[in-house]
Protein backbone atom coordinates (compact mmCIF):
# COMPACT_ATOMS: atom_id res chain seq x y z
CA UNK A 1 0.00 0.00 0.00
CA UNK A 2 1.38 3.67 -0.96
CA UNK A 3 2.28 5.98 1.70
CA UNK A 4 0.48 8.87 2.06
CA UNK A 5 3.26 10.88 0.21
CA UNK A 6 3.33 9.29 -2.66
CA UNK A 7 -0.49 8.58 -3.06
CA UNK A 8 -0.89 12.49 -2.91
CA UNK A 9 1.78 12.59 -5.81
CA UNK A 10 0.10 10.02 -7.88
CA UNK A 11 -3.13 11.64 -7.33
CA UNK A 12 -1.10 15.09 -8.75
CA UNK A 13 0.33 13.43 -11.58
CA UNK A 14 -3.41 12.20 -12.89
CA UNK A 15 -4.54 15.72 -12.17
CA UNK A 16 -1.37 17.16 -14.21
CA UNK A 17 -1.48 14.93 -17.30
CA UNK A 18 -5.42 14.63 -17.30
CA UNK A 19 -5.90 17.97 -17.97
CA UNK A 20 -2.96 18.12 -20.28
CA UNK A 21 -4.28 15.29 -22.10
CA UNK A 22 -8.04 16.91 -21.87
CA UNK A 23 -6.48 20.56 -23.67
CA UNK A 24 -5.16 18.38 -26.33
CA UNK A 25 -8.60 16.46 -27.56
CA UNK A 26 -9.90 20.34 -27.51
CA UNK A 27 -7.63 22.39 -29.58
CA UNK A 28 -7.76 19.42 -32.44
CA UNK A 29 -10.80 21.32 -34.01
CA UNK A 30 -8.60 23.96 -35.30
CA UNK A 31 -6.76 21.78 -37.82
CA UNK A 32 -9.51 19.42 -38.59
CA UNK A 33 -12.05 22.02 -38.79
CA UNK A 34 -11.38 22.94 -42.89
CA UNK A 35 -11.53 18.68 -43.47
CA UNK A 36 -14.78 18.50 -42.15
CA UNK A 37 -16.12 21.40 -43.81
CA UNK A 38 -14.93 20.01 -46.77
CA UNK A 39 -16.31 16.67 -46.24
CA UNK A 40 -20.02 17.49 -45.14
CA UNK A 41 -19.95 20.62 -47.37
CA UNK A 42 -20.33 23.10 -44.21
CA UNK A 43 -20.92 26.63 -44.61
CA UNK A 44 -18.52 29.10 -42.66
CA UNK A 45 -21.20 29.81 -39.86
CA UNK A 46 -21.89 26.09 -39.98
CA UNK A 47 -18.08 25.71 -39.34
CA UNK A 48 -18.35 27.92 -36.64
CA UNK A 49 -20.79 26.75 -34.86
CA UNK A 50 -19.50 23.32 -34.77
CA UNK A 51 -16.19 25.31 -33.40
CA UNK A 52 -18.21 25.92 -30.26
CA UNK A 53 -19.82 23.32 -29.64
CA UNK A 54 -17.03 22.28 -27.20
CA UNK A 55 -17.75 24.61 -25.07
CA UNK A 56 -21.47 24.26 -24.92
CA UNK A 57 -20.54 21.20 -23.18
CA UNK A 58 -18.11 23.69 -20.12
CA UNK A 59 -22.36 24.86 -19.32
CA UNK A 60 -22.20 22.00 -17.11
CA UNK A 61 -19.38 22.02 -14.86
CA UNK A 62 -21.63 22.88 -12.33
CA UNK A 63 -23.14 19.70 -12.45
CA UNK A 64 -19.68 17.60 -12.53
CA UNK A 65 -18.89 20.33 -9.74
CA UNK A 66 -21.57 18.95 -7.39
CA UNK A 67 -20.86 15.65 -8.02
CA UNK A 68 -17.43 16.15 -6.94
CA UNK A 69 -18.36 17.59 -3.79
CA UNK A 70 -20.64 14.47 -3.13
CA UNK A 71 -19.09 11.31 -4.27
CA UNK A 72 -15.71 12.59 -4.29
CA UNK A 73 -13.29 14.18 -6.97
CA UNK A 74 -11.56 11.33 -7.93
CA UNK A 75 -14.79 9.35 -8.65
CA UNK A 76 -15.92 12.26 -11.42
CA UNK A 77 -12.51 12.78 -12.87
CA UNK A 78 -12.42 8.81 -13.88
CA UNK A 79 -15.85 9.47 -14.76
CA UNK A 80 -14.51 12.34 -16.80
CA UNK A 81 -11.90 10.33 -18.58
CA UNK A 82 -14.19 7.88 -20.07
CA UNK A 83 -17.07 10.52 -20.91
CA UNK A 84 -13.65 12.41 -22.91
CA UNK A 85 -13.15 8.92 -24.43
CA UNK A 86 -16.06 7.72 -26.54
CA UNK A 87 -17.19 10.77 -28.06
CA UNK A 88 -14.18 11.72 -29.42
CA UNK A 89 -13.77 8.32 -30.65
CA UNK A 90 -16.77 8.04 -32.40
CA UNK A 91 -16.04 11.20 -34.29
CA UNK A 92 -13.95 8.59 -36.04
CA UNK A 93 -16.93 7.18 -37.82
CA UNK A 94 -19.75 10.03 -37.77
CA UNK A 95 -21.19 10.88 -40.89
CA UNK A 96 -22.96 13.41 -40.53
CA UNK A 97 -22.21 17.15 -38.93
CA UNK A 98 -25.05 17.19 -36.80
CA UNK A 99 -23.72 13.41 -35.25
CA UNK A 100 -20.13 15.40 -34.90
CA UNK A 101 -21.93 18.46 -33.36
CA UNK A 102 -23.66 16.03 -30.41
CA UNK A 103 -20.99 14.28 -29.86
CA UNK A 104 -18.62 17.31 -29.64
CA UNK A 105 -20.91 18.73 -26.34
CA UNK A 106 -20.74 15.14 -25.08
CA UNK A 107 -16.56 15.43 -25.15
CA UNK A 108 -16.97 19.00 -24.14
CA UNK A 109 -18.91 17.82 -21.00
CA UNK A 110 -16.28 15.20 -20.20
CA UNK A 111 -13.83 18.48 -20.04
CA UNK A 112 -16.00 19.89 -17.98
CA UNK A 113 -16.03 17.54 -15.58
CA UNK A 114 -12.18 17.23 -15.65
CA UNK A 115 -12.26 21.01 -14.72
CA UNK A 116 -14.80 20.36 -12.12
CA UNK A 117 -12.82 17.81 -10.61
CA UNK A 118 -8.98 18.74 -10.77
CA UNK A 119 -9.63 22.32 -9.56
CA UNK A 120 -10.75 21.60 -6.07
CA UNK A 121 -9.00 18.20 -5.81
CA UNK A 122 -5.44 19.71 -6.60
CA UNK A 123 -6.48 22.86 -4.01
CA UNK A 124 -7.56 20.42 -1.09
CA UNK A 125 -4.31 18.60 -1.44
CA UNK A 126 -2.25 21.97 -1.41
CA UNK A 127 -4.01 24.36 1.24
CA UNK A 128 -1.65 26.23 1.97
CA UNK A 129 -0.46 26.84 -1.53
CA UNK A 130 -3.53 26.57 -3.90
CA UNK A 131 -2.46 29.67 -5.77
CA UNK A 132 1.18 27.89 -6.79
CA UNK A 133 -0.76 24.50 -6.92
CA UNK A 134 -3.43 25.75 -9.45
CA UNK A 135 -1.05 27.89 -11.13
CA UNK A 136 0.87 25.24 -12.19
CA UNK A 137 -1.49 22.55 -13.08
CA UNK A 138 -3.16 24.89 -15.76
CA UNK A 139 0.66 25.32 -17.14
CA UNK A 140 -0.29 21.92 -17.97
CA UNK A 141 -3.77 22.73 -19.72
CA UNK A 142 -1.05 24.91 -22.16
CA UNK A 143 1.40 22.08 -22.76
CA UNK A 144 -1.39 19.66 -24.05
CA UNK A 145 -2.92 23.02 -25.80
CA UNK A 146 0.41 23.18 -27.78
CA UNK A 147 0.95 19.58 -28.04
CA UNK A 148 -3.11 18.97 -29.92
CA UNK A 149 -2.49 20.94 -32.73
CA UNK A 150 0.75 20.27 -33.56
CA UNK A 151 -0.30 16.54 -33.67
CA UNK A 152 -3.67 17.25 -35.45
CA UNK A 153 -1.26 18.67 -38.19
CA UNK A 154 1.46 16.32 -38.05
CA UNK A 155 -0.99 13.31 -38.87
CA UNK A 156 -3.22 15.66 -41.43
CA UNK A 157 -0.17 16.68 -43.53
CA UNK A 158 1.18 12.86 -43.70
CA UNK A 159 -2.00 10.92 -44.14
CA UNK A 160 -4.77 13.36 -44.73
CA UNK A 161 -7.23 11.84 -42.60
CA UNK A 162 -8.79 14.17 -39.85
CA UNK A 163 -10.67 11.04 -38.25
CA UNK A 164 -7.34 8.96 -37.53
CA UNK A 165 -6.36 12.56 -35.09
CA UNK A 166 -9.77 11.59 -33.14
CA UNK A 167 -8.83 8.02 -32.87
CA UNK A 168 -5.43 8.87 -31.75
CA UNK A 169 -6.42 11.09 -29.35
CA UNK A 170 -9.32 8.80 -28.06
CA UNK A 171 -6.68 6.01 -27.07
CA UNK A 172 -4.52 8.55 -24.92
CA UNK A 173 -7.89 8.17 -22.56
CA UNK A 174 -6.86 4.16 -21.90
CA UNK A 175 -3.77 4.76 -19.36
CA UNK A 176 -5.24 7.71 -17.73
CA UNK A 177 -8.80 5.64 -16.93
CA UNK A 178 -6.67 2.42 -15.65
CA UNK A 179 -5.08 5.34 -13.69
CA UNK A 180 -7.51 6.80 -12.04
CA UNK A 181 -9.60 3.49 -11.41
CA UNK A 182 -6.04 2.23 -9.59
CA UNK A 183 -6.36 5.27 -7.35
CA UNK A 184 -9.70 4.87 -6.66
CA UNK A 185 -9.64 1.73 -5.36
CA UNK A 186 -6.96 2.21 -2.97
CA UNK A 187 -7.97 2.10 0.69
CA UNK A 188 -6.04 5.35 1.97
CA UNK A 189 -7.53 8.00 4.12
CA UNK A 190 -6.47 11.15 3.84
CA UNK A 191 -8.01 14.60 4.71
CA UNK A 192 -9.16 16.29 2.06
CA UNK A 193 -9.12 13.53 -0.81
CA UNK A 194 -11.96 11.79 -0.11
CA UNK A 195 -15.55 13.14 0.79
CA UNK A 196 -17.15 11.15 3.94
CA UNK A 197 -20.82 12.51 2.75
CA UNK A 198 -20.14 15.29 5.37
CA UNK A 199 -23.47 16.34 6.97
CA UNK A 200 -22.98 19.58 5.57
CA UNK A 201 -23.51 18.41 1.37
CA UNK A 202 -26.68 20.64 2.16
CA UNK A 203 -24.62 23.71 1.88
CA UNK A 204 -23.57 22.52 -1.52
CA UNK A 205 -25.42 24.96 -3.64
CA UNK A 206 -26.14 27.30 -0.55
CA UNK A 207 -23.00 28.44 -1.44
CA UNK A 208 -23.35 30.21 -4.33
CA UNK A 209 -25.71 32.69 -2.89
CA UNK A 210 -23.08 34.18 -1.23
CA UNK A 211 -21.90 37.65 -2.49
CA UNK A 212 -18.15 36.62 -2.83
CA UNK A 213 -18.91 33.32 -4.70
CA UNK A 214 -20.63 36.13 -7.34
CA UNK A 215 -18.45 38.50 -7.43
CA UNK A 216 -15.81 36.08 -8.53
CA UNK A 217 -18.12 34.29 -11.11
CA UNK A 218 -18.16 37.61 -12.51
CA UNK A 219 -14.43 37.81 -12.51
CA UNK A 220 -14.09 34.55 -14.49
CA UNK A 221 -16.83 35.56 -16.91
CA UNK A 222 -14.80 38.31 -17.93
CA UNK A 223 -11.55 36.66 -17.78
CA UNK A 224 -13.01 33.73 -20.51
CA UNK A 225 -14.48 36.57 -22.36
CA UNK A 226 -10.76 38.14 -22.36
CA UNK A 227 -8.62 35.36 -23.16
CA UNK A 228 -10.95 33.50 -25.50
CA UNK A 229 -12.08 37.15 -26.99
CA UNK A 230 -8.19 36.88 -28.28
CA UNK A 231 -8.32 33.40 -29.05
CA UNK A 232 -11.17 34.16 -31.70
CA UNK A 233 -9.91 37.64 -32.83
CA UNK A 234 -6.30 38.56 -32.46
CA UNK A 235 -4.85 36.57 -35.45
CA UNK A 236 -7.73 37.99 -37.96
CA UNK A 237 -7.61 41.81 -36.26
CA UNK A 238 -3.63 41.40 -36.92
CA UNK A 239 -4.34 40.76 -40.27
CA UNK A 240 -7.04 43.31 -40.99
CA UNK A 241 -6.06 46.38 -39.15
CA UNK A 242 -2.52 45.83 -38.89
CA UNK A 243 -2.02 44.58 -42.22
CA UNK A 244 0.27 41.58 -40.50
CA UNK A 245 0.84 38.27 -42.79
CA UNK A 246 -0.69 35.30 -41.92
CA UNK A 247 2.36 34.12 -40.04
CA UNK A 248 3.25 36.65 -38.43
CA UNK A 249 -0.26 36.86 -36.88
CA UNK A 250 -0.20 33.22 -35.96
CA UNK A 251 3.50 33.37 -34.58
CA UNK A 252 2.10 36.53 -32.82
CA UNK A 253 -1.05 34.84 -31.37
CA UNK A 254 1.46 31.78 -30.20
CA UNK A 255 3.93 34.08 -28.49
CA UNK A 256 0.47 35.25 -26.08
CA UNK A 257 -0.14 31.59 -25.10
CA UNK A 258 3.09 31.00 -24.75
CA UNK A 259 3.34 34.29 -23.10
CA UNK A 260 0.43 33.03 -20.59
CA UNK A 261 1.69 29.32 -19.95
CA UNK A 262 5.36 30.73 -18.77
CA UNK A 263 3.63 33.66 -16.93
CA UNK A 264 1.46 30.88 -14.98
CA UNK A 265 5.07 29.06 -14.18
CA UNK A 266 6.97 32.55 -13.00
CA UNK A 267 4.20 33.85 -11.27
CA UNK A 268 2.56 30.46 -9.25
CA UNK A 269 5.59 31.30 -6.34
CA UNK A 270 4.01 34.29 -5.72
CA UNK A 271 0.69 34.42 -5.51
CA UNK A 272 0.26 32.77 -2.00
CA UNK A 273 2.46 35.41 -0.50
CA UNK A 274 1.33 38.43 -2.05
CA UNK A 275 -2.85 37.20 -1.75
CA UNK A 276 -5.26 36.36 -4.06
CA UNK A 277 -6.25 39.87 -4.18
CA UNK A 278 -3.46 41.87 -4.86
CA UNK A 279 -2.38 38.95 -7.79
CA UNK A 280 -6.12 39.60 -9.36
CA UNK A 281 -6.08 43.40 -9.08
CA UNK A 282 -2.24 43.65 -10.16
CA UNK A 283 -2.46 41.40 -13.16
CA UNK A 284 -6.07 42.56 -14.85
CA UNK A 285 -4.87 46.08 -14.67
CA UNK A 286 -1.42 45.12 -16.33
CA UNK A 287 -3.42 43.17 -18.87
CA UNK A 288 -5.95 45.99 -19.42
CA UNK A 289 -3.64 48.33 -20.38
CA UNK A 290 -1.12 45.75 -22.39
CA UNK A 291 -4.49 44.83 -24.60
CA UNK A 292 -4.89 48.96 -25.15
CA UNK A 293 -1.71 49.49 -26.26
CA UNK A 294 -1.16 46.20 -28.51
CA UNK A 295 -4.51 47.75 -30.42
CA UNK A 296 -3.58 51.08 -30.61
CA UNK A 297 -0.21 51.00 -31.43
CA UNK A 298 0.87 50.59 -35.35
CA UNK A 299 4.65 49.51 -34.76
CA UNK A 300 4.72 45.82 -35.65
CA UNK A 301 7.18 45.22 -32.95
CA UNK A 302 5.50 47.04 -30.37
CA UNK A 303 2.38 45.19 -31.23
CA UNK A 304 3.75 41.99 -30.55
CA UNK A 305 5.34 42.79 -27.47
CA UNK A 306 2.37 44.17 -25.54
CA UNK A 307 0.20 41.22 -26.55
CA UNK A 308 3.10 38.99 -25.19
CA UNK A 309 2.83 41.25 -22.11
CA UNK A 310 -0.84 41.13 -22.05
CA UNK A 311 -0.47 37.35 -21.96
CA UNK A 312 1.86 37.21 -19.26
CA UNK A 313 -0.72 39.09 -17.41
CA UNK A 314 -3.84 37.59 -17.98
CA UNK A 315 -1.75 33.95 -16.52
CA UNK A 316 -2.51 33.65 -12.97
CA UNK A 317 -5.89 35.44 -12.65
CA UNK A 318 -7.90 32.19 -13.62
CA UNK A 319 -6.30 29.96 -11.02
CA UNK A 320 -6.18 32.70 -8.52
CA UNK A 321 -10.38 33.16 -8.82
CA UNK A 322 -9.90 29.26 -8.38
CA UNK A 323 -7.63 29.40 -5.56
CA UNK A 324 -9.60 32.20 -3.86
CA UNK A 325 -13.19 30.43 -4.29
CA UNK A 326 -11.64 27.04 -2.97
CA UNK A 327 -9.68 28.37 -0.01
CA UNK A 328 -13.17 29.45 1.59
CA UNK A 329 -15.63 27.02 0.69
CA UNK A 330 -13.00 23.30 1.10
CA UNK A 331 -16.28 21.74 1.69
CA UNK A 332 -18.09 23.11 -1.61
CA UNK A 333 -15.06 23.93 -3.45
CA UNK A 334 -16.63 21.49 -6.79
CA UNK A 335 -19.79 23.72 -6.72
CA UNK A 336 -17.81 26.67 -6.58
CA UNK A 337 -15.35 26.46 -9.33
CA UNK A 338 -18.00 24.47 -11.03
CA UNK A 339 -20.11 27.97 -10.97
CA UNK A 340 -17.00 30.12 -12.35
CA UNK A 341 -16.17 27.59 -15.12
CA UNK A 342 -20.18 27.53 -15.80
CA UNK A 343 -20.92 31.27 -16.46
CA UNK A 344 -17.46 31.79 -17.31
CA UNK A 345 -17.81 30.14 -20.65
CA UNK A 346 -20.57 32.09 -21.98
CA UNK A 347 -18.37 35.20 -21.33
CA UNK A 348 -16.24 33.12 -23.92
CA UNK A 349 -19.69 32.90 -26.02
CA UNK A 350 -20.37 36.89 -25.15
CA UNK A 351 -17.16 38.62 -25.87
CA UNK A 352 -16.55 37.48 -29.23
CA UNK A 353 -19.87 38.14 -30.44
CA UNK A 354 -19.34 41.84 -28.63
CA UNK A 355 -16.03 42.43 -30.40
CA UNK A 356 -17.76 41.59 -33.78
CA UNK A 357 -20.54 43.83 -33.13
CA UNK A 358 -18.40 46.70 -32.15
CA UNK A 359 -16.06 46.25 -35.35
CA UNK A 360 -19.02 46.32 -37.74
CA UNK A 361 -20.71 49.30 -36.34
CA UNK A 362 -17.57 51.34 -35.70
CA UNK A 363 -13.99 49.59 -36.45
CA UNK A 364 -11.76 46.62 -35.50
CA UNK A 365 -9.73 48.65 -32.88
CA UNK A 366 -12.94 49.96 -31.35
CA UNK A 367 -13.79 46.41 -30.88
CA UNK A 368 -10.92 45.08 -29.15
CA UNK A 369 -10.83 47.45 -27.14
CA UNK A 370 -14.00 45.91 -25.40
CA UNK A 371 -11.59 43.08 -24.43
CA UNK A 372 -9.17 45.63 -22.10
CA UNK A 373 -12.87 46.90 -20.95
CA UNK A 374 -13.94 43.72 -19.70
CA UNK A 375 -10.06 42.62 -18.49
CA UNK A 376 -10.41 46.07 -16.42
CA UNK A 377 -13.25 44.89 -14.93
CA UNK A 378 -11.91 42.17 -12.99
CA UNK A 379 -9.84 44.82 -11.08
CA UNK A 380 -12.77 46.64 -9.83
CA UNK A 381 -14.95 43.15 -9.16
CA UNK A 382 -11.50 42.12 -6.54
CA UNK A 383 -11.78 45.98 -5.11
CA UNK A 384 -15.86 45.00 -4.67
CA UNK A 385 -14.71 41.87 -2.36
CA UNK A 386 -14.34 43.66 1.19
CA UNK A 387 -12.97 42.04 4.57
CA UNK A 388 -15.97 42.18 6.11
CA UNK A 389 -17.73 40.25 3.66
CA UNK A 390 -15.32 37.44 3.81
CA UNK A 391 -14.97 37.45 7.07
CA UNK A 392 -18.89 36.50 7.20
CA UNK A 393 -18.89 33.67 4.55
CA UNK A 394 -16.44 32.08 6.41
CA UNK A 395 -17.89 32.14 9.87
CA UNK A 396 -21.42 31.03 8.08
CA UNK A 397 -19.85 28.31 5.88
CA UNK A 398 -16.84 27.02 8.01
CA UNK A 399 -16.60 23.09 8.33
CA UNK A 400 -18.51 21.67 10.79
CA UNK A 401 -15.99 20.33 14.02
CA UNK A 402 -14.84 16.48 13.89
CA UNK A 403 -16.37 14.22 16.31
Amino acid sequence: MPTPRRFIQAITGLCFVGLAVDAISATLIGPVLPFIGREFQLTLATMGALAGAWNLGYLFTIIGGSLSDRFGEIAVLTLSFVLLSVPIGLMAIANTYVICYILLIAAGTGAAFVEASVNPLVSNMYPEKRGMALNILHVFWGVGAFIGPALAGLILSTLQNWRLVYLISATLYIPLILWSIHILTKNVELNGLRRKMPDRTSAGFCVLKSRFIVLLTLAGFLYFGSELGVNAWLPSFLMMAKSFPLTLASFSTGLFWASMGLGRLILAGIVDRVGYRTTMLTCSLFGALSISLGTVLDNSIGIIVFWSVAGFSLAPILPTILAWASSLFPESAGVASGAIFSIGIIGAVFSPWVVGVASEQASFQSGMIYLAFSTLMIAFCCIAVRERSKMSIENKFKPLPKD
